[in-house]
């Protein structure tokens, strides 16, 4: 009889030591889907760099390389997001009145970000990167000004480590083209002017998701 009761007891006391697994063992779920606040820091190189904030990668018309910071908002899905980044810009020199010169930059990017592949655990993802943007720019001095829009193209490959669910650290690569208007305030300028350039760009980023 002790020993049926005991063959009996064996299979619940298994059962007990197998149940559900603590908190911190459980499969991590992978990212949240909701409202995306991204901070970016982006390097260009060998040409105009890229316009309308798109990842605040510098400002019209700067040959050589640039650096700046800047911020995008958008939503991120489950393998997708999409991001916009605004820019605004602006220097002055000289003194007051014509003597002064004054540069401005208002502008508008989007990039979309597609997901291309991901570990087992769902923390490592690379992406695929595809933006556009579209800038104000105007240029004044000596009482006289000029003005014009230019706009950019970018493409490249996006890597993010998420270190919880809510919160991802990334790096981007690629190429951009930039089409920008020659800004002159010469009279015998032609006002349809344009310069072209490609240039190779990179960022660091942190993500922020707000959802579940």
């Amino acid at each position: 009889m002790l020993v049926a009761m005991a063959a009996l007891a064996l299979p619940a006391a298994a059962s007990a030591q197998t149940g559900p697994a603590p908190e911190g063992a459980r499969r991590w779920r992978g990212p949240h889907r909701g409202f995306l606040v991204q901070g970016r820091m982006g390097q260009s190189f060998g040409g105009a760099s890229v316009l309308g904030g798109l990842g605040g990668l510098g400002a019209v018309g700067t040959l050589g390389s640039s650096s700046a910071l800047g911020a995008a908002l958008g939503y991120r899905g489950g393998a997708w997001s999409m991001a916009f980044a605004p820019s605004l810009s602006s220097s002055s020199s000289g003194g007051e009145g014509s003597s002064g010169t004054t540069y401005l930059q208002l502008g508008l990017g989007v990039l979309v970000d597609r997901v291309i592949a991901r570990a087992a655990d769902d923390r490592v993802e690379l992406g695929l990167l595809a933006g556009a943007s579209l800038s104000f720019v105007s240029y004044e001095a000596s009482a006289r000004s000029d003005e014009g829009v230019a706009f950019g193209f970018l493409l490249g490959l996006s890597a993010r480590y998420w270190m919880s669910p809510a919160v991802a650290v990334g790096v981007e690569i690629g190429e951009s083209y930039t089409s920008a208007p020659v800004l002159t305030l010469s009279t015998s300028g032609a006002s349809d002017s344009r310069t072209s350039s490609f240039a190779t760009f990179g960022t660091l980023n942190l993500s922020v998701v707000f959802g579940g």
